[in-house]
């Protein structure tokens, strides 16, 4: 091993040595200083979101095509499945709340917190709406 190659390792063992010090110095301070600690309160978001799950695929395989032989059948199916979606809706935006809370509480965001939830609580609202706009008028021209 020539001389020149020595000297090119020991360098690269001595830069991936500092390096690995400052990002394991820069993960022990965001650790420190912004440690969050988790119960089963800050878990409860997470548990609503397997709840809707299966109310979801409930939903999905009770609207299965049956044979119904009356009218207040067919209709009541309908109002049934109406409800049940519904509900799902509520779930999700108190889904949404809450993890938008609990996220904003956990990142010591501040007053600018309220803010930023706001905000993205307002893009995702225009574009769903603008989803269902766009989907309305492709149908109604192709």
């Amino acid at each position: 091993m020539s001389f020149g190659k020595l000297t090119n390792f020991l360098v690269g063992i001595i830069l991936i040595g500092f390096f690995a010090v400052v990002f394991g110095s820069f993960m022990s301070n965001m650790g420190s200083t912004y440690g969050v600690s988790y119960d089963n309160s800050s878990f409860e978001s997470y548990q609503s979101l397997e709840k809707m799950a299966n109310l979801s695929k409930e939903i999905e395989q009770s609207s299965d095509i049956e044979e119904k032989t009356g009218v207040l059948d067919i209709i009541g199916n309908y109002f049934t499945g109406a409800y049940k979606v519904l509900v799902l809706a509520k779930e999700s935006f108190t889904t949404f709340n809450t993890m938008t809370q609990e996220s904003i509480e956990n990142s010591n965001l501040g007053a600018i917190g309220g803010s930023l939830r706001l905000t993205i609580s307002s893009l995702i609202l225009v574009i769903i709406v603008l989803g269902v706009i766009i989907a309305a008028i492709m149908k109604w021209y192709v």
